[in-house]
């Protein structure tokens, strides 16, 4: 990624993070596990959404294709779709937050592709701060219907990919 498209995503981000602010619709996603903020933990899905976007060849760099916010008075009307529509396919984007992560399916992830991106960063001690690097990893895909398993640590309904499909199989027509 370069310079514009790493403040491209962190403009979104913010955004996200200033017009949902009070949206119960936003899950917090374990942040504080990570010692993340709600900023920072957007900044880095809009930057993880824009990666797979990229690798598509699908238009990323435009404001345009974005959906800054979601207003909630329009939530509903939103609810249920994937992160990514692109050229008949729906796609879930899961942001991995180690390098080395299995893939968690969710039941609303049905028809859907899930694809796990992986963003390196440091985080400063004292203040907080993350520096995120210009790499972005694709670590792998699922399906919803791939072979499934509930791992230990989920407290929930969640289940995880068993297998990982290679991000070089995704246009080889597993994916499509």
């Amino acid at each position: 990624m370069n310079k514009e498209e790493l403040a491209l995503a962190a403009l979104i981000g913010t955004k996200r993070t200033e017009e949902n602010k009070n949206g119960h619709h936003i899950a917090e996603y374990r942040q504080q596990a990570f010692n993340l903020s709600t900023e920072q933990a957007n900044r880095l899905g809009v930057l993880a959404e824009m990666a797979v976007l990229k690798w598509l060849g699908a238009p990323y760099n435009d404001r345009d294709v974005w959906i800054d916010f979601v207003p909630r008075s329009e939530y509903s009307k939103l609810k249920g779709r994937p992160d990514i529509q692109w050229q008949g396919m729906d796609i879930e984007v899961r942001r991995a937050n180690k390098e080395v992560s299995p893939i968690p399916l969710r039941k609303k992830d049905q028809g859907y592709i899930v694809v796990q991106p992986f963003i390196p960063y440091e985080q400063h001690s004292e203040t907080g701060l993350i520096r995120v690097g210009r790499e972005v990893q694709l670590l792998g895909w699922a399906r919803w219907d791939d072979e499934t398993t509930k791992p230990w640590w989920s407290n929930g309904s969640s289940m995880v990919a068993l297998e990982k499909r290679p991000m070089n199989s995704f246009f080889v027509g597993e994916a499509a």
